[in-house]
């Protein structure tokens, strides 16, 4: 968006200074016909005339006005083209106004909108910076959340190892204790065995004394 208003700033710029331009001729123009139309008609008629020969007064009979009309009803050619071409440079001059008081207002707008997105700029600065401290903030207690959950896996792992081991040593355990039951009732037996053929022999050696 701020390259928008920023190629639209630079465009309504590059328009005004080329309609200034064009229309610099036309401005010297109309100033040079404004200042003529402002003198009085007898100056000019004594600066053509020479000064040893001045001409008799006209009488109003006689007096050719610039926009007398002649048998035909028609502007004499020599008046004609001048209310015709001022009026032409007034309407350009006004049309030039307009389009730089046009230019003007979208200058005004554009540098509104600068300043709008200037501010806007600077808050999302602003929140960029604040989010890369939040970001940062965050990534610490992620990186510390990570290394507990290691640790606690590791804890986990280990107590995962020595349980297995614990079941190995009691299972070994348990062999060996059947495997002493085992002797220890076979001994028994052998035992009873051999004490029940003693007294079976004590008992018939008695009868025979």
């Amino acid at each position: 968006m701020s390259t928008s208003w920023h190629n639209e700033y630079l465009s309504a710029l590059a328009t005004r200074d080329k309609t200034e331009h064009q229309n610099k001729t036309l401005y010297e123009a109309y100033t040079t016909l404004a200042s003529r139309k402002s003198q009085p008609s007898t100056q000019s008629h004594a600066k053509d005339e020479p000064a040893t020969s001045p001409a008799p007064p006209l009488s109003p009979s006689n007096r050719v006005m610039p926009w007398s009309r002649t048998g035909a009803g028609s502007p004499t050619p020599a008046s004609a083209p001048a209310p015709t071409l001022a009026a032409r440079w007034q309407e350009e001059l006004s049309e030039a106004q307009r389009r730089r008081a046009e230019l003007e207002s979208g200058l005004g707008a554009a540098k509104t909108e600068l300043e709008r997105e200037r501010t806007r700029a600077v808050v999302a600065e602003r929140r960029v910076t604040e989010l890369a401290i939040e970001n940062a903030g965050l990534t610490v207690k992620l990186r510390d959340r990570v290394e507990e959950l290691r640790a606690k896996a590791k804890l986990v792992q280990d107590v995962h190892d020595e349980s297995v081991a614990l079941n190995l040593q009691l299972n070994i355990s348990e062999e060996r204790n059947a495997k002493l039951e085992k002797e220890n009732k076979e001994l028994v037996d052998r035992w009873m065995a051999r004490m029940g053929k003693e007294a079976d022999a004590l008992n018939d050696a008695s009868k025979f004394s």
